[in-house]
Protein backbone atom coordinates (compact mmCIF):
# COMPACT_ATOMS: atom_id res chain seq x y z
CA UNK A 1 0.00 0.00 0.00
CA UNK A 2 2.70 2.37 0.22
CA UNK A 3 4.26 2.23 -2.85
CA UNK A 4 1.01 2.33 -4.29
CA UNK A 5 0.21 5.64 -2.13
CA UNK A 6 3.82 7.20 -3.26
CA UNK A 7 3.06 5.94 -6.62
CA UNK A 8 -0.41 8.53 -6.46
CA UNK A 9 1.50 10.98 -4.86
CA UNK A 10 4.33 11.30 -7.67
CA UNK A 11 1.59 11.32 -10.24
CA UNK A 12 -0.42 13.67 -8.41
CA UNK A 13 3.08 16.06 -8.20
CA UNK A 14 3.53 15.00 -12.01
CA UNK A 15 0.16 15.49 -13.81
CA UNK A 16 -1.77 17.19 -11.46
CA UNK A 17 -0.27 20.76 -12.08
CA UNK A 18 -2.23 24.18 -12.27
CA UNK A 19 -1.08 25.09 -15.29
CA UNK A 20 -2.30 22.39 -17.23
CA UNK A 21 -5.86 22.65 -18.34
CA UNK A 22 -8.71 20.47 -16.65
CA UNK A 23 -9.46 18.00 -19.28
CA UNK A 24 -5.55 17.57 -19.88
CA UNK A 25 -5.80 16.79 -16.01
CA UNK A 26 -9.02 14.33 -16.38
CA UNK A 27 -6.93 12.59 -19.14
CA UNK A 28 -3.90 12.13 -16.90
CA UNK A 29 -5.75 11.27 -13.85
CA UNK A 30 -7.77 8.39 -15.42
CA UNK A 31 -4.24 7.17 -17.51
CA UNK A 32 -2.72 7.40 -14.09
CA UNK A 33 -5.53 5.55 -12.61
CA UNK A 34 -6.11 2.54 -15.37
CA UNK A 35 -1.83 2.22 -14.96
CA UNK A 36 -2.16 1.63 -11.11
CA UNK A 37 -4.80 -0.49 -11.52
CA UNK A 38 -2.66 -2.35 -14.01
CA UNK A 39 0.46 -2.79 -12.55
CA UNK A 40 -1.02 -4.01 -9.49
CA UNK A 41 -3.07 -6.73 -12.13
CA UNK A 42 0.10 -7.24 -13.26
CA UNK A 43 1.74 -7.99 -9.80
CA UNK A 44 -0.86 -10.16 -8.73
CA UNK A 45 -0.95 -12.49 -12.05
CA UNK A 46 2.78 -13.05 -11.43
CA UNK A 47 2.68 -13.89 -7.78
CA UNK A 48 0.29 -16.47 -8.93
CA UNK A 49 2.07 -17.87 -11.73
CA UNK A 50 5.26 -18.16 -9.07
CA UNK A 51 3.53 -19.14 -6.50
CA UNK A 52 0.32 -20.99 -7.49
CA UNK A 53 -2.49 -22.33 -4.91
CA UNK A 54 0.28 -21.00 -2.19
CA UNK A 55 0.03 -17.15 -3.79
CA UNK A 56 -4.38 -17.87 -2.80
CA UNK A 57 -3.72 -18.95 0.80
CA UNK A 58 -0.80 -16.19 1.36
CA UNK A 59 -3.35 -13.68 0.42
CA UNK A 60 -6.20 -15.39 2.81
CA UNK A 61 -3.97 -15.37 5.47
CA UNK A 62 -2.82 -11.75 5.64
CA UNK A 63 -6.67 -10.47 4.95
CA UNK A 64 -7.68 -12.92 7.49
CA UNK A 65 -4.77 -11.06 9.90
CA UNK A 66 -5.63 -7.75 9.01
CA UNK A 67 -9.12 -8.36 9.64
CA UNK A 68 -8.28 -9.73 13.04
CA UNK A 69 -5.70 -7.00 14.25
CA UNK A 70 -8.40 -4.13 12.93
CA UNK A 71 -10.96 -5.98 15.15
CA UNK A 72 -8.77 -5.64 18.21
CA UNK A 73 -7.44 -2.30 17.58
CA UNK A 74 -11.26 -0.99 17.05
CA UNK A 75 -11.79 -2.33 20.57
CA UNK A 76 -8.99 -1.02 22.28
CA UNK A 77 -9.83 2.20 20.85
CA UNK A 78 -13.72 1.85 22.06
CA UNK A 79 -12.79 1.34 25.29
CA UNK A 80 -9.61 3.93 25.19
CA UNK A 81 -12.90 6.22 24.21
CA UNK A 82 -15.27 4.95 27.07
CA UNK A 83 -12.38 5.62 29.79
CA UNK A 84 -12.78 2.00 30.19
CA UNK A 85 -9.26 0.64 31.86
CA UNK A 86 -10.47 -2.98 32.44
CA UNK A 87 -10.59 -3.72 28.96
Amino acid sequence: MVLAGNAVAALDRAWNRPTFRDRTRLMLGGLGAVGLVGAAAGLGWLFELLLGPLAALLGATILIAQRSLADHVGAVARALADHDTAA
